[in-house]
């Protein structure tokens, strides 16, 4: 199954701040995923990764649905 609007994509940026505005705390996270590197300007550094599911709604909290 394709979700709506998919771009293909198999990276998302996730800021600290963004987690916390979520309400997420890694430490109730069952599974963590694995480190991973990531290159910037300044050289390669590690982040931990986590798998998201996102859902977008529209600004009434409905789904978007295609078309």
């Amino acid at each position: 199954m394709q979700a709506v609007f998919d771009t293909g994509s198999l990276l998302q940026t996730i800021l600290q701040s963004d987690l916390d505005a979520l309400g997420f705390d890694m430490s109730n996270y069952p599974s963590p995923g694995e480190l991973v590197n990531i290159t910037t300007a300044n050289g390669v550094g590690q982040a931990q990764s986590i798998r998201i599911e996102m859902q977008f709604l529209d600004h009434q909290n409905l789904k978007l649905h295609e078309g």
